[in-house]
């Protein structure tokens, strides 16, 4: 019985850790956005996990805090790319807090990235 609480517990887990990929439409030469969000004031940030060479490059990354007045509301993560050559990329982030070495991402977000 215990085994088959254990399976079940690690599915749930991998499941809800790793979402579907959404899909992201980008021009050659042109630059995209992909936005997550985030919370600053838990130590939490998104980190790119994927390299995203040739395909595309990272242009840029900054994090937008809330419109609020509420201590701890969270805002959200703009990361901008620039596509550089005709293909399809998975660029993977991964949301833990940088100084948490070897402990496993609370979330994981995958944007399949199909460059025309």
């Amino acid at each position: 019985m215990n085994r088959s609480l254990a399976f079940v517990f690690c599915l749930l887990f991998a499941s809800s850790a790793f979402a579907a990929c959404g899909t992201t439409n980008a021009s050659i030469g042109k630059t995209f956005t992909l936005s997550m969000a985030s919370n600053a004031t838990t130590g939490y940030g998104w980190k790119l996990a994927s390299s995203p060479s040739p395909e595309v490059m990272m242009i840029g990354h900054k994090y937008i805090a809330p419109n609020s007045k509420l201590v701890g509301a969270g805002g959200k993560e703009i990361w901008q790319f620039k596509a550089l050559k005709k293909g399809k990329k998975t660029l993977i982030f991964n949301y833990v807090r940088p100084w948490e070495k070897g402990k496993p991402p609370a979330s994981v977000k995958s944007f399949c990235v199909i460059i025309k």
